[in-house]
């Protein structure tokens, strides 16, 4: 038996005594939170047996066991509750009613402060009437007969692997705690008798597709970049031919017309001393890929330019040229007049070397519009469109062994010889573009997990709960997840994740129990 004061209660103050089974429900002390109120005694904390279900076999001895479990438990708490006046011990009792409202709370007492039981009050005596000073019994029942600890335990993992140790006298099941330390499709853990699994095993990182890279994009907007060399391009035709790189480029805004918008383009402000043919050029190497590869072999080439033989007398050259990594033509669109006596515009399409198209014509006179060029695989394919007069031509052809592009010229051209000048056509671009075609590329799946995720498995003995970043997402769960139990002793549980993700961080959580 525990000793305890039957005279002198506890008052909270130094010298008083709180009872050694004194009873905490749900948080509150009664001997201190109620008046009067001393715990006596308590009953039903101590062995607990199991409920056997038996079977006869015929005339066999004795019976079979078929299982057997522990039932709920009951705990009774033997009080006494002493007031000076009636308004004080009805006033008491209203507020023990208060206090053993909840359901399912947690239980503990004086004597065993590291563990409590989980019960809601049931019943209680009957209070002898016209008493101030009475005896009686509070009666909490106890759906599970276990005694819980009142600190979760902690076990982090090693690699893939955490070890339980459990000191308590059951089973009890494994809660945990999950942090993503990459992407990742799903998270496995398993011991010896079951597995818990959330997100998707068969789900991968990314996949290998094909895109188009725009290597070049020039508007011109601010100027011409370093990334362009100043006449160091390839035009089509030799010097020694009477073709020049010379003089001067620069950038232009052009006000927009009613209705209309601003851009820029080039600017020719000087054409060089050299006889013949000869004005400035602008080359571009191409940059890398994001694959770090310089070089296309499969591409697509777009200009918007203007090249306008306005007058009879106009001439010029205006050229756009794409080469390989020796300076060898592989596809190019010239426009030239190079005559004074007529008016009309010469379009010439060329592939390597060699001229694949060529049209002079008055559609092409006045031209403001696009040359577009396209290889895939062996085949080239030319469009010419002018939006002043819309006329379009489309010239496909097929050459094999061709090497990748490594750069853009862009050139224009003025015909000059001593002691002569000519008038120039007006010539200039506005929009230059360069795009890789089918490119490997490697995309970035979203995964179902992202680093930093913090995914949470509540398990009783029946269930799990699966939370990400604390939002309840039980779709995730497989549907044969079962909890964890961990045995007393110690234990070991493996952690699985999608073969592209690191290993997660995981904190195992479990509350010992005890019967």
């Amino acid at each position: 038996m525990y000793g305890f004061r039957d005279l002198r209660r506890y008052t909270g103050q130094d010298g008083g005594q709180l009872p050694a089974e004194a009873v905490t429900v749900d948080g509150v002390q009664l001997d201190t939170e109620i008046s009067g109120f001393r715990t006596l005694s308590v009953q039903g904390r101590e062995l607990i047996g199991r409920e056997l279900n038996k079977i006869t076999v015929g005339d066999s001895d004795g019976d079979e066991l078929m299982n057997s479990r522990y039932p709920s438990r009951s705990i009774t708490v033997k009080y006494e509750l002493t007031s000076a006046t009636p308004e004080e011990f009805r006033a008491a009792f209203k507020k023990l009613n208060a206090l053993l409202a909840g359901t399912e709370v947690p239980i503990s007492f004086n004597d065993d402060k590291t563990v409590y039981f989980v019960g809601t009050f049931e019943s209680a005596d009957d209070v002898p009437e016209g008493r101030l000073n009475v005896v009686s019994e509070l009666t909490f029942w106890c759906s599970k007969p276990f005694a819980y600890a009142n600190v979760e335990k902690t076990f982090t993992n090693v690699g893939n692997m955490i070890t339980v140790k459990n000191n308590g006298t059951y089973p009890t099941p494994v809660s945990f705690s999950i942090e993503s330390q990459s992407d990742n499709g799903f998270v496995g853990l398993v011991n010896s008798q079951s597995i818990i699994k959330v997100g998707n095993p068969a789900e991968i990182d990314g996949h290998a597709y094909s895109k188009s890279e725009r290597l070049i994009n020039e508007g011109w907007g601010t100027g011409i970049g370093a990334s362009w060399k100043l006449n160091q391009g390839y035009i089509w035709g030799r010097a020694n031919e009477g073709y020049h790189q010379g003089g001067t480029m620069t950038t232009a805004e052009v006000p927009p017309s009613e209705g209309g918008f601003v851009y820029h383009r080039t600017a020719t402000t000087g054409w060089g001393a050299e006889q013949g043919w000869t004005g400035p050029s602008l080359y571009q190497q191409l940059p890398k890929d994001s694959n770090g590869v310089v070089g296309a072999d499969n591409w697509e080439f777009y200009a918007y330019g203007r090249a306008r033989a306005e007058t009879v007398s106009d001439v010029g050259i205006q050229e756009y040229n794409l080469t390989d990594k020796d300076g060898n033509h592989v596809a190019g669109v010239r426009f030239v007049k190079n005559g004074q006596t007529n008016k009309s515009v010469t379009v010439i399409c060329y592939v390597g070397e060699q001229m694949i198209w060529h049209a002079q014509d008055k559609r092409w006179d006045v031209f403001t519009g696009v040359c577009d060029i396209k290889k895939m695989g062996n085949t080239f394919s030319f469009v010419i469109h002018n939006l002043n007069s819309g006329a379009s031509e489309t010239i496909n052809w097929i050459e094999a062994n061709v090497k990748p592009v490594t750069g853009v010229t862009y050139w224009n051209g003025k015909y000059q010889i001593t002691g002569k000048s000519t008038a120039v056509m007006p010539m200039y671009n506005m929009v230059m573009q360069f795009t890789k075609l089918n490119v490997d590329k490697w995309s970035d799946d979203p995964n179902t997990f992202k680093i930093g995720d913090l995914i949470r498995i509540d398990a009783n003995d029946n269930v799990i709960r699966t939370y990400l970043n604390n939002v309840m997402v039980l779709d995730l769960q497989d549907i044969g997840s079962r909890p964890i139990i961990a045995p007393p002793g110690e234990s070991v549980i493996t952690i699985a994740q999608s073969d592209f993700a690191k290993i997660p961080k995981v904190t195992a959580r479990i509350r010992e129990r005890w019967l």
